[in-house]
């Protein structure tokens, strides 16, 4: 056997493994419909937020009829399910590739006579196993065939898949958080409803929008805490506010707790409240309501800092009689404003000179030629931001 002989019986043992590998994966897929079908109604079921509204006693019922449907579908896919054959891999190759008269299979044939001592036998199988060799060459890889309508004939998967979907859409900016909920159905009386939207809104000089902090639809209060994954952390500009609303719960005024300082909320009707803290300290903030803590966070504060504002050159007349000012300025959130101030020693009036530069930017460089011929004399000159 030569070195291509080789190389074909490598690839072919090769391609005999991918074709019992894909078919292993056809039969998964054929026989999984009753098992498919049921996760994926329970995940869009939850999705869409039904465990939420449903009664105690309706979630138990559906939750005991999900576990029934569960483990018939697993009966079912043993019953369905059973692994291919090599002998299944090889006829599927050879009907995939077009080949005739099996060269695949009869690869390893060995006739029984084959030890005979009959020269022309062995001389005629030789003839056949080389027209089988020539037709190994062209044997071909093929793709698993994963259709929605595979062992469906009603199409089940093509419902539960639109019905996932739709209970995404329905589940709102959250809808994996309906997990939480989905096996624990409110068996301990009245279910206590909580409401809230915080929100830090960063002072006008930083240009920036208002952040959100923590946003709650239709949860329970109990739940909050060990719902949250650790404390999350927040990096406000300093002079932010903190701006909050909370709906339900019961009629306790709810409080913001940051080291010994509290900041009650305002009662704005019934159960639902506001609270607007005009400057956010740093530390660790906490959100109680009726001796409960509902959720904390870490508030790391920056600081303000003062622009940077230098000239680059010493102001310059032009030969036209014009002051040339060259200016730099910097500023963490943006510069919104620069003027130059020119003054005499001994007159109060100061004369004010806006400076072009492009607005919003941390750092500008201003270039101008100003005409100060009407309030020629000596003069100082500062540049202010």
């Amino acid at each position: 056997m030569d070195e291509r002989d080789t190389d074909l019986v490598t690839n072919l043992k090769l391609q005999r493994k991918v074709a019992v590998f894909f078919i292993l994966a056809e039969r998964i897929w054929e026989s999984s419909t009753a098992l498919f079908c049921t996760v994926l109604l329970f995940v869009a079921c939850t999705l869409s937020g039904l465990w939420e509204v449903l009664d105690p006693v309706l979630h138990l019922m559906a939750l005991a009829g999900f576990l029934v449907a569960l483990l018939f579908s697993v009966r079912h896919f043993r019953d369905q399910f059973h692994f291919p054959e090599q002998a299944e891999a090889d006829a599927r190759l050879e009907r995939e590739s077009n080949l005739s008269h099996r060269p695949v299979r009869s690869m390893a044939a060995v006739p029984k006579w084959l030890h005979d001592d009959n020269a022309r036998s062995r001389y005629f199988w030789k003839l056949h196993q080389d027209q089988h060799h020539k037709k190994l060459g062209h044997v071909k890889y093929f793709l698993p065939k994963f259709g929605l309508s595979s062992s469906d004939k009603y199409s089940l998967r093509s419902l539960v898949i639109l019905l996932l979907l739709s209970g995404y859409v329905v589940g709102g900016t959250a809808p994996f958080s309906h997990f939480r909920t989905a096996f624990k159905p409110h068996l301990g009386g009245e279910e206590i409803s909580l409401a809230m939207d915080i929100w830090a809104a960063p002072p006008e000089y930083t240009g920036r929008a208002p952040q959100l902090i923590h946003q709650l639809t239709g949860e329970e209060s109990r739940d909050l805490q060990a719902a949250e994954q650790g404390i999350k952390k927040f990096t406000l500009p300093e002079g932010a506010k903190l701006i909050g609303r909370v709906s339900g719960g019961g009629k306790d005024i709810p409080a913001f707790f940051v080291g010994d300082e509290q900041f009650p909320f305002e009662v704005i009707e019934g159960e639902n409240f506001q609270i607007e803290v005009n400057e956010i300290g740093a530390g660790r903030w906490t959100l109680e309501k009726g001796g409960d803590t509902l959720i904390s966070w870490d508030f790391e504060i920056i600081p303000d800092l003062p622009p940077i504002i230098k000239m680059l050159t010493l102001p310059a007349v032009t030969d036209r009689s014009a002051l040339n000012i060259i200016a730099l300025a910097e500023d963490d959130y943006g510069i919104l404003d620069l003027k130059a101030q020119i003054s005499k020693p001994d007159q109060p009036e100061i004369l004010e000179i806006p400076l072009p530069f492009p607005s919003g930017s941390p750092v500008v460089e201003s270039k101008s030629y100003h005409d100060l011929t009407a309030h020629a004399g000596r003069a100082s000159l500062q540049i202010c931001g």
